[in-house]
């Protein structure tokens, strides 16, 4: 194997691996500029003030908060299909091995 046929293939793969990018960097840039250009702007975004906004995230917080509360504070677990949410009811590790060993595994 001569050194000139080792660094002609050198050369294609790094111009084939050049070309490659390239096409991606074109391809990102169209794809950025379409977005930009054609993105729909809602009248609420450019509207609403920074302290709307930050209100809205404290009120689905909030609304998070008391629905997490109030379903602790129930007795009966969170209904998940057959399954026990963890934390809530938990049962003792014999029966909870009993229910392993009943499915099998």
């Amino acid at each position: 194997m001569q050194i000139d046929t080792v660094l002609q293939g050198l050369a294609i793969s790094c111009a084939g691996m050049g070309l490659v990018f390239l096409a991606l960097g074109l391809l990102m840039g169209a794809i950025t500029l379409m977005s930009r250009t054609f993105r729909p702007h809602s009248r609420a975004e450019a509207e609403s003030s920074p302290g709307e906004a930050d209100r809205a995230e404290r009120a689905r917080v909030a609304a998070m908060a008391v629905a997490i509360l109030s379903a602790r504070e129930n007795s009966n677990p969170v209904s998940t299909g057959g399954w026990q949410a963890v934390g809530w009811d938990d049962p003792s590790p014999r029966q909870a091995s009993q229910r392993w060993q009943a499915a099998g595994r």
